[in-house]
This record gives structure tokens, C-alpha cells and sequence, in this order.
């Protein structure tokens, strides 16, 4: 049998966080360092709970951010950060269909949490003076994250059973794609340097996140559909002649035209069905113009 003598660290950890919540704001920022670390640790700990994860990632997002400087950012707090919340939200938002309607509240609220806490570390790094080379998680995890929160939300008929949970949906729709502007302006914001190899390999991985986001979120929301559409031609026309040896420029077109084939397929269909006179003049001069 396999004996552990110490307790695990992530209960020392939680301890030391509790006892800061009654720090005044000087001591907080004069331990920022052994928080952070502190916090950083629990994260990137596998026996760490997930009301230790919770609020190890509440306190880097909400108390500690403002203390990292620009060029700590990314290995201090962006990459376990954005890390452990991809993580948890795929752990939650998988419960989601097969549990209780109340769980299914408690859950949503949940990733409305996760989502406020990225939101608020995307804010701040809009705000620093720095490229995309300095903060790399941000175009490589936040792609990831918003899909995850996107493709289960499009699952709304079978996870929404009630008002409440409907409530509680439109709420983490919301917020969720209030992240999703966010960071699309972040990415038309901030600098990339393609003479650099690894900005080039983020720009590419970035645009190909871009065509992913079509088929999750087109049918939620066509507008923000367009926006990530607007960046993705812009940032495919900015580097054109660094990307084009990368990126196949062709899989958007591709996804494009298939879109409108489906949509016009529907569209037929739809009036095949219908039995409004009107309507059946219309399919007649539409299919079979004189």
C-alpha cells in the first residue's frame, strides 16, 4: 500500500489563499509573487479539487493579475491559467446533459464564472503594451475555450428543459459572446511579427481556428459569425504573402460556399413543403424563370 505522509499540497495552498482573503490590498500586493506561485502550483497539481482550482483561478484573475508584469505575463499566469479553465469547462459543460436540471443550473452558472474570470485577463492584456509573441496562450487557448463553450451551448434544446435553465443559457450565451468580441478585438489589436517564426505558426494556427468557429457558431449567432469572418479577411489579407506557403487560403471558400449550398437546400425544401399558394408561385418563379 502506497503511504503519504504529508498531506496533499494543494490543502496547503487552499490554506494560504483563505488566509489572504483578509489581507489588506498592501499585504496582497507585497506577497503577490508567493500568492501567485502559490496559486500557479494548486493549478497544475492533478490532486487539486476543483474548489481549489475555482479559486486559485479567482484570485489570479481577480486580485493578482495587476501585479505581473508584461513579460511574466504569459508563464506566470496566461498558460496555467487559461489552461485549468479549458479543462474545467470541458469537465463541466460534459455533465451537462446527462445530469439533473438542478445540477444543470448550478453548471451553467459555473462556466458563467469561468468565462467572467478570462474575460477579465483578456481585458488586461488588451490593455498592455505587447504583441501577440508576449502573451502566445491567449490566440493558441482562447480559440479553444470559446469552441468548447459554444459547440455545448448549441445543444440548447436538450440541455434547457425549463425557464430557469433557459435563463440561465441566454445568460452564458451572453457572456460568452461578449468574450468572443473581446477577443476578436484583441487579435485585430495587437501586433504580429511573421519574420518571426513562432508569431507566424500562432497567426497560422489562428486562422485556422477562425474557419473552425464557423460551424459552431453560425447557427447561434450570424452576426458574430461575420465577425470572425471580418478578422479572419483581414488578417489573411495583412499577411497574405507570409501565409500563403502556410495556410490553405482555400478552406474558407470552401466552408463558405458549403454553407450557402446547405442554406439554399433548406430554402427549396421549405418551400416544397409549404402548402401557402403565394408562397408555391414564388418556388414556381424562382425554379422555373421565363
Amino acid at each position: 500500500m502506497e503511504v503519504h505522509p504529508y498531506p496533499p499540497a494543494s490543502q496547503g495552498e487552499a490554506s494560504l489563499l483563505a488566509q489572504a482573503e483578509n489581507w489588506s490590498p498592501s499585504e496582497v500586493e507585497e506577497k503577490a509573487s508567493f500568492l501567485l506561485e502559490t496559486a500557479r502550483t494548486a493549478l497544475v497539481t492533478s490532486g487539486s479539487s476543483h474548489e481549489v482550482k475555482l479559486d486559485c483561478i479567482r484570485w489570479m484573475a481577480d486580485r493578482l493579475l495587476g501585479f505581473v508584469p508584461v513579460f511574466e505575463l504569459e508563464d506566470t499566469l496566461l498558460y496555467p491559467l487559461l489552461g485549468a479553465v479549458l479543462e474545467y469547462l470541458e469537465e463541466v459543460l460534459s455533465m451537462l446533459v446527462e445530469t439533473t436540471e438542478e445540477n444543470r443550473v448550478h453548471l451553467l452558472s459555473l462556466v458563467c464564472t469561468l468565462v467572467e474570470h478570462t474575460e477579465r485577463v483578456v481585458r488586461h492584456c488588451m490593455d498592455q503594451e505587447c504583441g501577440v509573441g508576449e502573451v502566445p496562450s491567449l490566440p493558441r487557448v482562447l480559440p479553444k475555450i470559446l469552441i468548447t463553450t459554444f459547440t455545448y451551448l448549441g445543444r440548447g434544446e436538450i440541455i434547457a428543459t425549463t425557464d430557469l435553465l433557459k435563463a440561465e443559457l441566454a445568460n452564458c450565451f451572453s457572456k460568452s459572446r461578449n468574450l468572443m468580441a473581446l477577443f476578436l478585438g484583441l487579435v485585430e489589436e495587437k501586433k504580429i511579427r511573421t519574420v518571426l517564426e513562432d508569431e507566424l505558426d500562432i497567426l497560422v494556427s489562428l486562422c485556422s481556428e477562425l474557419v473552425s468557429f464557423h460551424q459552431v457558431v453560425i447557427p447561434l449567432d450570424f452576426k458574430l459569425t461575420c465577425m470572425v469572418w471580418r478578422v479572419y479577411v483581414k488578417l489573411t489579407s495583412t499577411h497574405k504573402t507570409r501565409l500563403v506557403d502556410k495556410l490553405d487560403l482555400t478552406l474558407a471558400t470552401e466552408v463558405i460556399s458549403s454553407e450557402l449550398c446547405g442554406q439554399l437546400a433548406k430554402f427549396r425544401q421549405m418551400l416544397e413543403n409549404s402548402k401557402d399558394e403565394g408562397i408555391g408561385k414564388l418556388k414556381t418563379e424562382i425554379l422555373d424563370p421565363e
